[in-house]
């Protein structure tokens, strides 16, 4: 190859790595990066870090309208353009309508404060406009909390009759689900909206009865918060006395502790009831916010859990903090236990105290909140993360610098999981196994086995490929390598050796008599034995029968195998079968398609496909990226199985779909022009998947799968180029060099050693 190629390429991957570990927590793109921080930054006039932090994070967009926000309320009406068209750029904006929504929203307020209607208008039928693309589909609760604010913004800017249309409207929507849980939640959202477009009257005499005493004592104290902020204190006196008497009886009993559903029904009401205490609080009500302490207090104990009687103790204790009563207040969080509630404790008084006007005492919790957070060894999780809600805390309160100083010792633990993932695809792809221990080193030393897990298929499946069978023992424990001597198998029979992958498969099936595997073979995607057959029918093997029959059956009830009933039985039967069968389906469809094509059926894959496109498009209630999601799947299914017109038809279809959506399809399509010879139409149509890959249009960066899709086909037919344009990928996409990095390999497998070092923390020289 060209070394001075090799050296660009790797000279960018090192300075890449070295860019990206100085924004490393702001790439984190699994978790986010709260727009609340770069917003702090703008508050205090450091407006240099709040776009530097704006470009690069997750929510982008909602950054950029929370900076438009400040840029208007100090009246710099050109940096509010900036940041309003920075906010609108499409290449930012989020997978969900409702967000969207909540987005445009922000932008006119914005506007309206600098003094410009008809834009904040216009912004606002923006925000109608995303949460009418797929209205009647999923997420109607979403959709209609979202459209309850919008409602409020129309009223805002005096259009309240607008206003009250859609707020009618979002009550309607949500009256009509299904779950009455769900129902009866998100009514209890929207009750201060409501009240505060229609007016509290109306809203008493005509919003949805939530039938519920929980949920609908809160519509209550939400009437009531709208109340006493169109300054009837009187009517929001009788809205609170008639949120706390539905619950004030509640607790009432001979004081026995009580489980299951008694449980989940009494901690409702208590929690309700510390709503109406709070509202209570807010409104200048302090005699009737204690009567509802007292009473949900001395229900504490009867909570038969302890994560219930902690959430309580939690809203009680902010309860306390809003009337000023700091020696009950911390009474109560010194009970609280677990160290997850008792942060959320300490978080929620700091903001209680800072909503009262004392800073110091706001401060002084703060700090303890802090220290508590920063004592917290465990790496970032996904979903309930109280150290993520501090530091959104933080940044609201105008303390940025160490709400970013503990999202620096959350996520210094986290390895790249997903890039790791990719990159062990990409070094098993090229064969580079000598690299297999030092990967496996380094989720060992993250102290992460459910990622080594995942990285072991694709090695051993390797082996199995290029006949270095001695490694799948030398990876694998004894007690689990059935399931990998069948990715072994698969590995094999790629490579056209089938008596061995027979052998391999035989041998898993004997071990597995003897002792089944633990856990399952999750790990392993479609069945290996399933793969094998299709190889060797496609290879005119005599063993395919063989290799049916030494397929596992499905691990649960109900599920089929429609691609291994194609390879031994009749093709008709099976195609109904998945095609008449609900979306999601095109996996299902691009697996039986390959199926026929191996048979000779191509009249079948042609209406296989048409009938997996016909689904797709009348998908009932999917969001656009999902049925884009199962185009790109037929579209790539249709290139690999000489299908032109399909693929060439669906790529037309996904004009303007996501990068990590169209750009697959592209590549695909681009290795069939290579098969039939067009070369320079392949090679045109290779950099157009890059470059789609590469666009902001439409969406983010693409996934690993799509980027390794990308550079696997360019780099087939003008590796010179591909290494370039890997090295440009490198500089001038910071937040994704690892994706990138992972791609690497199938550029040029002589920089697998450097890629591996890099994503284990080492920093070669250039």
């Amino acid at each position: 190859m060209d070394g001075g190629r090799e050296r660009e390429l790797g000279e960018a991957c090192i300075l890449a790595m070295r860019n990206y570990r100085q924004i490393e927590l702001i790439a984190d793109r699994s978790y986010g990066y709260p727009a609340a921080i770069p917003v702090a930054w703008a508050r205090l006039g450091d407006w240099s870090r709040a776009e530097f932090l704006a470009e690069h994070i997750g929510p982008a967009a909602q950054a950029y309208a929370g900076l438009a926000e400040v840029a208007a309320a100090g009246g710099d009406a050109e940096r509010f353009r900036r940041m309003l068209d920075a906010a609108r750029d499409p290449a930012r904006q989020h997978g969900f309508d409702w967000f969207t929504s909540r987005d445009r929203t922000v932008l006119s307020r914005a506007a309206a404060r600098l003094g410009r209607p008809g834009l904040a208008r216009d912004l606002l039928r923006e925000a109608e406009t995303a949460l009418r693309r797929t209205s009647g589909g999923t997420d109607t609760d979403r959709r209609a909390e979202a459209l309850a604010k919008v409602a409020q913004a129309y009223a805002a800017i005096g259009d309240r009759r607008h206003a009250r249309k859609l707020v009618a409207e979002a009550e309607g929507q949500l009256d009509g689900l299904r779950d009455a849980g769900m129902r009866a939640y998100y009514l209890s959202l929207i009750a201060f909206a409501s009240a505060e477009v229609r007016g509290v009257n109306a809203a008493v005499r005509s919003f949805p009865d939530p039938r519920h005493p929980a949920y609908t004592a809160r519509v209550h104290a939400g009437f009531a918060r709208a109340a006493a902020a169109a300054g009837d204190r009187d009517a929001a006196g009788r809205l609170l006395d008639t949120a706390a008497g539905r619950l004030l009886t509640v607790p009432e009993a001979d004081g026995t502790v009580v489980h299951g559903m008694s449980e989940l029904r009494l901690r409702e009401a208590l929690l309700a009831l510390a709503k109406v205490a709070a509202t209570a609080a807010r409104v200048g009500e302090p005699q009737r916010a204690r009567r509802c302490l007292e009473v949900a207090g001395g229900a504490v104990r009867r909570l038969g859990y302890d994560g219930s009687q902690h959430q309580l103790l939690v809203r009680l204790a902010t309860v306390h903090e809003l009337l000023g009563d700091r020696a009950a207040a911390t009474g109560l969080v010194e009970h609280v236990t677990d160290p997850d509630a008792r942060l959320t404790a300490l978080t929620r008084l700091a903001q209680a105290a800072a909503e009262t006007g004392d800073e110091e005492r706001a401060g002084t919790l703060f700090d303890q909140a802090g220290t508590l957070a920063l004592a917290d060894p465990r790496p970032r999780r996904q979903q309930v993360e109280p150290r993520l809600d501090l530091v959104v805390a933080l940044a609201e309160a105008g303390r940025p610098e160490p709400a970013e100083r503990i999202l620096r010792a959350m996520s210094r633990t986290r390895l790249p999981f997903w890039e790791l993932l990719a990159l062990t695809g990409a070094v098993a792809e090229v064969g580079r196994l000598d690299q297999a221990q030092p990967l496996l080193a380094i989720a060992s030393a993250g102290h992460d086995e459910d990622l080594r897990a995942r990285m072991l298929p694709a090695l051993t499946e390797a082996a199995g490929r290029t006949g270095r069978l001695s490694l799948v023992d030398e990876l694998v424990e004894p007690a689990l390598r059935a399931p990998h001597l069948r990715k072994a198998a698969a590995g094999a029979a790629e490579a056209g050796r089938f008596e061995t992958a027979l052998e391999l498969l035989t041998r898993a099936a004997e071990l597995d008599r003897e002792a089944p595997a633990p856990g399952g073979v999750w790990m392993l995607g479609p069945d290996p034995a399933t793969r094998v057959a299709l190889l060797a029918l496609r290879a005119g093997s005599p063993l395919v029968d063989d290799f049916c029959r030494l397929a596992r059956p499905p691990e649960r009830a109900g599920w089929s195998m429609p691609a291994l009933d194609g390879i031994r039985g009749d093709l008709e039967p099976v195609v109904r079968q998945v095609t008449d069968g609900a979306p999601p389906i095109a996996d299902a469809v691009a697996a039986l398609a390959a199926v026929a094509a191996a048979r000779g059926r191509a009249d079948v894959v042609g209406s296989l496909i048409d009938l997996g496109v016909q689904a797709s498009l009348n998908w009932s209630g999917a969001v656009p990226a999902a049925i884009s999601g199962e185009l790109s799947t037929l579209a790539v299914a249709a290139a690999e199985l000489d299908q032109p017109d399909r693929a060439d038809a669906l790529l037309q279809r996904l004009a303007k779909a996501r990068p990590d959506q169209r750009a697959p399809a592209l590549a695909a399509r681009a290795q069939a022009y290579e098969r039939a010879g067009e070369t320079a139409r392949a090679r045109e149509v290779a950099g157009e998947a890059f470059a789609c890959l590469l666009s902001r249009e439409g969406g983010a960066a693409g996934t690993d799968r799509a980027i390794a899709a990308c550079v696997r086909t360019w780099a087939a037919m003008d590796p010179q180029r591909c290494r370039a344009a890997l090295a440009h990928a490198l500089a001038t996409r910071p937040t994704e060099t690892p994706q990138f990095l992972a791609a690497v390999p199938l550029a040029d497998p002589a920089l697998t050693d450097l890629v591996v070092a890099l994503l284990a923390g080492e920093d070669p020289p250039v």
